[in-house]
């Protein structure tokens, strides 16, 4: 069975807007538009999913549904949807991942009073599936795997490559990384690692804003002791990057 698309689709918009990138990118026919509900609490990350949605889909209009302080307001919000999506042509779909609660479920309601045949869904996180709603048999699950850059990743939650420190092209150090990958698979090691990156590495080697300091400041960093490692995990720094024990 192929995962139904709609001609019009409403989003709520919250503070993570890659549920709504992947939902546009996988139920709006070519063409469709995209009806993006918003607060003023929201409205940068509304912005940043227009954008998103011209430069990288084929909608052909994307509306902003301002419900301004109101994200809470069951008559603003349904009037807000109702002035949109009122006498509309085609299949209508709302995706509710986003948004509060209240907004979902006023929303919810006004769009299935208005299209009781719509498609209604959301994003499952855990097992990556759009859920398409059905009321009499169980909902429908289909997996999804959009291909979205870093970069655009990156651009949807308002950041950028900085100019002068693009990213690398070949990785550093990737045997060290296999390495450690092969370690990280036993549970009680992980826990070993992360109790030595937060309780050394990260004590002396971040700045006072939690951030890396910089690289001359990381040479002249004393030796960081190694005693609170297992001997496995002291054996791959020393072998990998030559650490005293």
């Amino acid at each position: 069975m192929a995962l139904p698309t709609v001609d019009h689709l409403f989003l709520l918009v919250g503070e993570n807007p890659l549920p709504n990138a992947v939902s546009v990118m996988t139920l709006l026919k070519p063409g469709g538009k995209v009806y993006l509900v918003h607060t003023a609490f929201t409205f940068q990350q509304a912005q940043r999913l227009q954008r998103f949605i011209i430069a990288e889909t084929t909608a052909q209009e994307v509306i902003f549904v301002n419900l301004g302080r109101e994200q809470a307001e069951a008559f603003v919000i349904y009037g807000a949807i109702l002035s949109q999506a009122k006498a509309l042509s085609g299949m209508v779909g709302m995706n509710y991942t986003g948004g509060t609660k209240a907004m979902a479920v006023h929303a919810y309601r006004i769009l299935a009073e208005l299209y009781p045949k719509g498609v209604f869904s959301y994003l499952d996180s855990h097992t990556m599936e759009m859920v398409i709603d059905q009321v009499a048999a169980r909902s429908q699950r289909f997996n999804v795997r959009p291909c979205l850059s870093l970069t655009q990743l990156l651009g949807l939650h308002g950041l950028e490559w900085r100019q002068d420190a693009p990213p690398l092209r070949v990785p550093l150090r990737a045997d060290a990384a296999t390495d450690l990958a092969h370690l990280y698979v036993d549970l009680e090691l992980q826990k070993q690692w992360r109790r030595w990156c937060q309780g050394v590495l990260r004590r002396f080697a971040h700045n006072r804003f939690y951030r890396w300091k910089d690289n001359e400041q990381l040479a002249q960093l004393p030796p960081l002791s190694l005693s609170a490692l297992p001997d496995v995990l002291k054996q791959f720094l020393q072998t990998a990057f030559g650490a005293s024990s």
